[in-house]
């Protein structure tokens, strides 16, 4: 009965010791299993956070070699971009340039030499014993002058002479009459229109006119002389060249007052300006 109880008891005790450890022992087991499952719940998420870190980490070296690639391009680009406008304002400075020469050139005063002759059929007075006789006639007429030319304008002192001998018909009928004309004239001229290689002008000018003439008439010869004014007005145009010489064409306009004449005389000269 003793031992009975004795054993009772022990079993007893084992089972006390046994219950306590078991206290003891659960707990950590079950914080085992939380910690277990707070890892394994937290896993996905550091990996998410990983895999996305990795993806910016990734993508940002790709935009960043993007952006360089492309600012080290662009500089690359920029001449190629500027290489227009550049060419453009180097033209524009050479027009600039030549411009300003070409006004530069324009603006200084330039001597000049000409020469130019025509042809005419007119009518002239001539006078003999206080008798006017008008008779027609072929005029030859040539001028020689110098001058200076100034942007469009040009002026001139010339000397000018004309000859006219009365019409052939006269000498079947004993008459016939010559009449020359010699005058220093100061003459303007204006280019209206004024292009590199073509002008239109306008000019007038007067002077003073020595004549001499002479009438014959059944076999009895006249001659008189004298001085007086004559005035001229020129319409024309020229054709120039890059070396200065100029061709000219036109009609003159005469007129002297003694012997009257009014003359319009087609005319083509040359011209050099230096």
């Amino acid at each position: 009965m003793k031992k009975a109880a004795a054993v009772l008891c022990m079993f007893i005790a084992a089972g006390i010791t046994a219950s306590a450890f078991a206290a003891d022992e659960v707990p950590a087991g079950s914080l085992s299993v939380q910690t277990v499952e707070a890892t394994v719940s937290v896993q996905p998420q550091v990996a998410q956070q990983t895999s996305i870190l990795e993806q910016q980490q990734t993508s940002q070296p790709a935009e960043q070699y993007v952006e360089t690639e492309t600012s080290q391009a662009q500089p690359n680009q920029q001449p190629d971009e500027n290489l227009q406008p550049n060419q453009s304002a180097t033209e524009e400075a050479a027009a600039a340039a030549e411009n300003k020469e070409k006004t530069k050139k324009d603006e200084r005063i330039h001597p000049y030499i000409r020469a130019d002759a025509g042809l005419t059929y007119t009518a002239f007075d001539v006078k003999y014993q206080d008798v006017t006789k008008e008779l027609t006639g072929l005029q030859a007429m040539y001028n020689f002058g110098a001058g200076i030319k100034y942007k469009k304008g040009r002026f001139e002192l010339a000397y000018h002479k004309r000859a006219t001998m009365s019409d052939f018909l006269f000498f079947l009928i004993n008459t016939n009459a010559w009449v020359e004309n010699n005058a220093v004239m100061a003459n303007v001229f204006y280019d209206y229109v004024s292009l590199k290689y073509f002008a239109l002008y306008i000019g007038g000018g007067a002077g003073v006119n020595m004549w001499n003439s002479e009438f014959k008439t059944l076999g009895t010869k006249y001659t008189d002389n004298g001085t007086s004014f004559i005035g001229g007005i020129y319409l024309g145009a020229s054709i120039n060249t890059p070396i200065g010489f100029s061709i000219d064409f036109g009609v003159d306009y005469f007129y002297v007052n003694e012997p009257l004449m009014n003359s319009f005389v087609p005319k083509i000269g040359a011209r050099l300006t230096f």
